[in-house]
């Protein structure tokens, strides 16, 4: 039987309380260095190495875009599609931080 909500919300809690220096540096690096549309490898880096190093199986070049990326753990049910963009937006952060929240997901 699955966890109940409010055990799976505060174990996603506590892993980005955990990892929140981590997140922070992947959320702000798009800021700190920006690229052009659809050009953005600097600021997909850090997110597939991440995933990497969490044992997820990442394919880059998705769909003949090469910073589009699918990460896989598991073989099994339940399936859990995220579609996420980010951009480096001046005064921006709502869309990177989209992509912040779902990487802490998918650490916990």
């Amino acid at each position: 039987m699955p966890a109940p909500p409010d055990a799976v919300y505060g174990r996603v809690q506590r892993e980005v309380a955990r990892r929140a220096d981590a997140l922070w540096g992947i959320a702000s690096a798009p800021h700190a260095d920006p690229e052009y549309a659809f050009a953005e490898r600097r600021a997909a880096a850090p997110l597939t190495e991440e995933l990497r190093r969490a044992g997820f199986a990442v394919r880059q070049d998705v769909a003949g875009a090469p910073t589009a990326f699918t990460a896989r753990s598991g073989e099994r049910p339940p399936a859990v599609p995220l579609l996420l963009e980010y951009d480096a937006e001046e005064g921006g952060g709502g869309k990177v931080l989209e992509v912040e929240a779902a990487l802490a997901g998918a650490w916990g």
